[in-house]
């Protein structure tokens, strides 16, 4: 009888066998989303005991909100398998001068940031100065050193909060699933702003997702400016002091918020009128951190009605009866007469209605103050569909195409002389 080896064949199962994902230390709801009334979009990070993001819970979380269950759960993966993302760094121009005590602490924030991505990431660095500057390059170019940064130099006042809501714009139409990141390498200094830090959450907060901005902040100014755009954006602010645990915190605070989980639900029984919602994360194996978070509907909402084809449609419906009724209603022009020769060359008048009379008295439809135009000098008008000159006893007469009339019809193009000198082209506009 023959011997079977199982050992062998044991290994090679357990290696086939997909490695369970590690229980995360925390979890954090960054943010909430209210899709069409009722669907959930949470972003939700996973970190480790060292801060780091978690792997392969995309099927391991369980949610619940107003102590209800939730259905169709869905979670997406931040790790791999997206189109590369946009990260914003935002520099304060003096701090890259050759002069500067702190050049040398930017240009090694500036490669720990870049390490955090994935090689194929964009970076765009906005120097904030007096002017906004900016290049993009991949990650990997920036990790590895590959850039000069002199033109970023400035010197003056930096205008911060401006170049931060350029930068939360350019993160935001880049972003991992709905998540995008934008930093900051400041002393804090915002006097040479327009924008306001409304203006900035307001762009970090563009439909489709949230931008979070993450600030390195050396010395101690502004501090309470920048953690209003932390705080509402999810982000935070870090001070750093040239010490060597530098960049790696700003580098795994980046990690941290960039890899975020996005997880989508509706709820089975949900009241939309109540003042406020608790939703709640967990992990379906029951075991772990549990993550809440309340939120006001008003402020997370995204579509409502509006997000409905069907209104949409509705609408479209009402814009192009009210264009078509107010086309209708507007009046037609019929004919212009062009003046041709003399100091008013090229000058018309557009006729939208008949009868008109043309002469050089005040009262007349069309003015025509030159010699030998009399104060009531012809009558244009509309018999069928023919326009009708009548002249109504002028002293210099009336001619059409060189001949000198009482009444006629006139045709499209025909010349009409008023007296000695003046005359107009007669265009049929029908």
């Amino acid at each position: 009888m023959r011997t079977v080896r199982f050992a062998p064949l044991l290994a090679l199962a357990l290696l086939a066998t997909p490695a369970p994902a590690q229980t995360p230390a925390r979890l954090a709801i960054d943010g909430v989303r209210v899709l069409g009334g009722s669907r959930h979009v949470l972003l939700v990070r996973a970190q480790d005991s060292t801060g780091a993001p978690v792997e392969g819970l995309e099927s391991g979380f369980r949610a619940g909100i107003d102590g209800g269950e939730v259905r169709d759960l869905a979670a997406r993966s931040p790790f791999g398998g997206h189109e590369p993302a946009t990260v914003a760094i935002v520099v304060d121009g003096e701090m890259l001068a050759p002069s500067s005590d702190d050049r040398r602490l930017v240009l090694a924030l500036l490669p720990a940031v870049a390490g955090a991505l994935d090689p194929a990431d964009r970076v765009v660095v906005v120097s904030a100065g007096p002017s906004l500057r900016h290049f993009e390059r991949s990650a990997a170019q920036v990790r590895d050193g590959q850039e000069s940064f002199e033109s970023l130099a400035q010197q003056g006042e930096p205008r911060l909060l401006d170049a931060l809501a350029q930068a939360a714009e350019i993160a935001s139409r880049h972003r991992v699933l709905s998540s995008g990141l934008v930093v900051a390498i400041t002393r804090g200094s915002t006097g040479g702003s327009r924008a306001r830090p409304e203006d900035v959450v307001a762009r970090a907060h563009a439909p489709g997702g949230q931008t979070s901005i993450v600030v390195a902040l050396r010395g101690d100014a502004g501090e309470s400016t920048l953690d209003e755009l932390a705080g509402p954006t999810q982000g935070a602010v870090l001070r750093v002091r040239g010490a060597p645990g530098d960049a790696e915190r700003l580098a795994s605070a980046v990690r941290s918020l960039r890899m975020r989980y996005e997880l989508t639900f509706r709820p089975r029984s949900w009241d939309a009128h109540a003042a406020s919602h608790r939703v709640e994360v967990g992990l379906a194996s029951g075991a772990g951190p549990l993550a809440t978070r309340e939120y006001q509907l008003a402020d997370v909402a995204e579509g409502g009605w509006w997000a409905s084809p069907v209104t949409w449609v509705l609408i479209v419906a009402v814009l192009v009866v009210a264009a078509l009724v107010f086309w209708w209603l507007q009046p037609r022009q019929l004919a212009l007469l062009v003046v041709q020769g003399g100091e008013d060359d090229g000058v018309w008048y557009e006729i939208f209605s008949l009868p008109l009379t043309i002469g050089s008295g005040d009262d007349d439809d069309i003015v025509l103050p030159a010699a030998g135009v009399s104060r009531n000098h012809c009558l244009l008008q509309l018999q069928g569909r023919q326009f009708v000159l009548v002249d109504t006893h002028s002293e210099g007469g009336t001619w059409v195409q060189g001949e000198r009339i009482r009444k006629r019809a006139l045709q499209d193009e025909d010349v009409i002389r008023l007296g000695p000198t003046t005359e107009l082209v007669f265009e049929d506009h029908r």
